[in-house]
């Protein structure tokens, strides 16, 4: 009986090699050289006028999702102060996702949230973000049990 779980688990779990392997290949640094000084010969009304599909035809690489809301959010911040720097309000309205902090948000609520104050401002960020989907879960699964 051993014998025939070991051979299950075998042909279960065979197929599964074949995609573990990853070609690796070495990041084009000219092209992202490129690209950024690109963004920096732009004027602002220039950005303003700019779109993702703008940005997708220069860079030659498809705009993520995040990628454009925060390019709306930084042409709605450039439309309101002109002589703001474009490069700073980009920064600011993309954020990084500290996965850290989510995962301290999702699993620990708001004491993972107060952690996450140790670690700065994305990562209280994102411990909002995760405390936000575990009650949204945790939501789901009351209602959809009652």
């Amino acid at each position: 009986m051993k014998n025939v779980h070991y051979v299950l688990m075998l042909l279960l779990f065979t197929p599964l090699i074949g995609f573990s392997a990853v070609n690796v290949e070495a990041p084009s640094l000219q092209h992202e050289v490129a690209t950024s000084q690109w963004l920096n010969d732009l004027s602002v009304d220039e950005f303003l006028a700019l779109s993702p599909r703008d940005i997708q035809e220069k860079t030659g690489k498809k705009v993520k999702l995040a990628d454009r809301i925060a390019l709306r959010l930084t042409q709605r911040q450039l439309k309101k102060n002109k002589s703001l720097d474009f490069g700073a309000a980009y920064e600011d309205a993309s954020g990084n996702f500290s996965i850290g902090g989510f995962l301290l948000g999702f699993f620990f609520g708001l004491i993972g949230v107060l952690i996450a104050l140790l670690f700065g401002r994305n990562a209280v960020r994102s411990s909002l973000i995760g405390l936000l989907c575990f009650v949204i879960v945790w939501l789901i699964l009351i209602l959809g049990v009652f």
